[in-house]
């Protein structure tokens, strides 16, 4: 009898970089990226490059931090990016 590989689907959940704080006395819902953040979204596709093709697809939520940090890591990695308004459908 033939043994079958199975197909494993892995799935990573990412937070975004480091954010921009909100002004004071205002509330910033959609806040961006840092400098800081820009980096550690260049330090994770690094890693992600390591992991030899194990990422296909790259989601991110409407928000512009996942938004720029779905944007540099799909750039390092040559994979585009699906925005999603609500995750959650």
């Amino acid at each position: 009898m033939e043994h079958l590989q199975e197909n494993k689907t892995k799935v990573y959940f990412i937070r975004h970089g480091n954010a921009e704080p909100p002004i004071e006395g205002r509330i910033n819902k959609n806040p961006k990226l840092t400098s800081v953040g820009k980096k550690q979204a260049e330090s994770l596709a690094n890693e992600l490059l390591k992991l030899k093709n194990s990422v296909d697809k790259i989601y991110a939520s409407n928000l512009s931090r996942a938004l720029e940090t779905a944007k540099i890591v799909g750039k390092k990695l040559e994979k585009s990016r699906k925005q999603r308004k609500n995750l959650e459908n």
